[in-house]
């Protein structure tokens, strides 16, 4: 009895080393980012912004009232992301637009015209964790105009500018779901070289755009 014990205890320790010294199944562990690589086309409304303003000869000479700037109008767009970590990631995307040319008087505005609108944003996105829906974004922005928002000018216009986004994001399926997000862009308006027309230093334009998120990634 005492022999087969024995043995037993010998066979035991013999193993373990061996047993331990053996390849285990890997076991892959999948980190949730919360921007996986994905592409987002969306459509929307936007909303123009003030650039400036100037006098006039009859109604007031001394003082500007009559402001220029654009419109509302549709918007259409199309983003990629790509995931930096657990809960950033960075978005390049690209807006086409057709806006009005605006000229208000007194508070009674009127669309005196229709322009192409293109903006391109390079934005950081991020989210406090990787399971919230809600994400925000910050980064720079570019815009060009067919025609200068300013109607008094007949010309194309670019402005420079920065970019910010509040979004929501909901999965209607593992590689599917609705992004709806509100764009702002701080544009800087060139100036026209007109003394009687005073520039504003910052253009703010907005949309609200609704778009559906394709994860590309595995």
């Amino acid at each position: 009895m005492m022999r087969a014990v024995t043995i037993a205890l010998l066979t035991s320790t013999l193993l373990v080393p061996v047993a331990q010294g053996q390849e285990q199944p890997g076991v892959r562990r999948v980190v949730r980012t919360s921007f996986p690589l994905a592409i987002t086309p969306s459509a929307g409304l936007g909303f123009g912004a003030t650039r400036g303003s100037a006098t006039q000869p009859t109604d007031c000479p001394n003082n500007p009232c009559v402001d220029f700037g654009s419109g509302s109008g549709w918007q259409a767009r199309v983003d990629v992301q790509v995931p930096i970590g657990r809960t950033l990631g960075v978005e390049i995307g690209g807006q086409v637009g057709r806006q009005v040319q605006k000229v208000c008087q007194r508070g009674a505005c009127t669309a005196v015209d229709h322009m192409w609108a293109y903006r391109g944003t390079a934005m950081l996105l991020w989210r406090f964790k990787p399971r919230a829906p809600v994400f925000f974004g910050i980064g720079g922005a570019i815009a060009h105009f067919s025609s200068n928002p300013v109607y008094v000018v007949d010309a194309p216009s670019t402005e420079p500018g920065f970019a910010g986004v509040v979004g929501l994001d909901l999965a209607l399926a593992q590689r599917v779901g609705v992004r709806v997000a509100w764009r702002s862009f701080f544009l800087l308006p060139e100036s026209i070289g007109n003394p009687s027309f005073q520039v504003k230093g910052v253009a703010w334009e907005q949309a609200i755009v609704f778009g559906a998120r394709c994860n590309l990634g595995r």
